[in-house]
């Protein structure tokens, strides 16, 4: 069903998803998707994403569960392009895992900003001088506001800022040229947010709990999510899937419970600034030692060879200074190499 009724979407979806699954400086996966773009991944990037199998393994029966639904839900996908003559190679579970990746780059990248942030307080500092500058700063962020309005009494503590600050540099302001720097012209983008009305058993006419919930998922064609509805022995369970779902339910409801979702904008994307050595940019320091960077040949993207390089933290997106010592900048993602991960729940 899935690859007769989103057959468009996992045919464009399935090489460009890979871009998201390994972090390719600079591209987002569904720009390239929504603008049919061509990607062909390396051998490299093939193997990288296929690595994912092992967190499943790593979760014993149940990751073999998810592992034995992916193979039937990958049958019935090449069944139906078999019976339609498709020319395509047939998917692979790392399809499957590169399209997983895609949604967690749509929905589940939070933080990264380390690096503006910093320079921005970096020019702050420089204009106002050390202590004041910081306070803007801090005042600006809007971490724990107090003025910030609430609908509900009470109180709630989000993240304590950390106690020390040790092992974190600042950027010079200005020193890392980033092409995805908005402009200062830019309109300001429309902040979207998730909603849902909650209403406990004690206080509904019918004696049971009603959830109301809109993940304000937006629409696109190919839609990214579909309506399905489950019934067998033990499952009886209808709302929304993915096509990197392999026939679950991640929206919806049973006869017993209700879920949704909702973006997670939390800081799930740390940024490292990494100190070179050996008189050049692709050596860098780590456990006391000066380490080659891995030279990453992730594939073409319309002709155009697409590589970069990597530490152990994850990809170099740039170039910074600080106290004018050139810096490499990387980017760590808490979910790279487990995008997968979410199956098994």
């Amino acid at each position: 069903m899935t690859s007769e009724d989103r057959g468009l979407l996992l045919s464009e979806a399935r090489y460009p998803s890979e871009i998201a699954a390994i972090d390719a400086p600079g591209l987002s996966a569904f720009n390239l998707i929504t603008s049919l773009q061509s990607f062909t991944p390396s051998k490299q990037t093939i193997a990288e994403v296929a690595k994912q199998t092992s967190v499943l393994l790593a979760a014993g029966a149940r990751g073999r569960a998810v592992l034995h639904d992916i193979d039937v839900y990958l049958q019935g996908i090449n069944a139906y392009l078999a019976s339609q003559h498709s020319t395509q190679a047939p998917f692979t579970r790392t399809d499957i895992y590169a399209v997983s990746a895609l949604k967690d780059q749509f929905v589940g990248e939070g933080g990264g900003q380390q690096a503006l942030d910093s320079e921005f307080l970096s020019a702050l500092q420089r204009r106002l001088g050390g202590r004041r500058g910081l306070a803007v700063f801090r005042d600006l962020r809007e971490g724990n506001d107090p003025e910030a309005p609430a609908s509900l009494p009470g109180h709630v503590s989000f993240q304590a800022p950390p106690r020390s600050t040790s092992g974190n540099v600042i950027l010079d302001a200005g020193s890392l040229p980033l092409a995805r720097n908005p402009s200062p012209d830019a309109p300001a983008a429309r902040v979207q947010a998730s909603n849902a009305l909650l209403v406990s058993g004690a206080r509904s006419a019918t004696g049971h709990p009603i959830m109301v919930a809109g993940p304000q998922l937006g629409y696109d064609y190919p839609g990214f999510t579909d309506e399905m509805v489950l019934s067998g022995p033990g499952i009886s369970v209808r709302g929304e899937s993915t096509a990197s779902f392999p026939g679950y339910v991640f929206i919806g409801r049973n006869q017993d419970s209700a879920r949704s979702l909702t973006s997670a904008g939390l800081d799930q994307i740390d940024t490292y600034v990494e100190t070179l050595c050996g008189g050049g940019r692709h050596r860098y320091l780590f456990d006391g030692k000066c380490r080659p960077m891995q030279f990453f040949d992730a594939g073409s993207l319309g002709g155009k060879e697409i590589a970069f390089y990597r530490t152990v933290h994850g990809p170099v997106i740039g170039y910074a200074r600080v106290h004018g010592r050139l810096v490499a900048v990387s980017l760590k993602r808490a979910s790279y190499g487990k995008d997968v991960a979410d199956l098994l729940f």
